[in-house]
C-alpha cells in the first residue's frame, strides 16, 4: 500500500534475532503502526513524505491486544 506519513517517532531499541532493532511508531491513514529498522537513523518512513510498504494485524502474546507493523 501507499501513504502519506503523518508521524515517526523513536520508540526504543533493542536486542533482536539479527541484533539490535530500533522501533518507531509510524502514523498515516489515521492509523499507526510500528516499523523495526536496522538503523536508527532510518530513512525509509520521513513525515510529510509518501511510502510504499506492507502493513500486517499481528496479535500480542501478553494480552491478545491487535497492533499492526509496516515492512518494506
Amino acid at each position: 500500500m501507499k501513504a502519506i506519513i503523518t508521524k515517526v517517532e523513536f520508540k526504543k531499541e533493542q536486542e533482536g534475532r539479527f541484533g539490535m532493532q530500533y522501533v518507531f511508531l509510524i502514523g498515516y491513514d489515521e492509523k499507526k503502526a510500528y516499523y523495526y529498522a536496522k538503523k536508527k537513523d532510518q530513512t525509509d518512513f520521513v513525515q510529510g513524505n509518501e511510502a510504499e510498504f506492507i502493513e500486517e494485524e499481528k496479535t500480542s502474546t501478553k494480552d491478545g491486544s491487535k497492533y499492526f507493523i509496516v515492512k518494506l
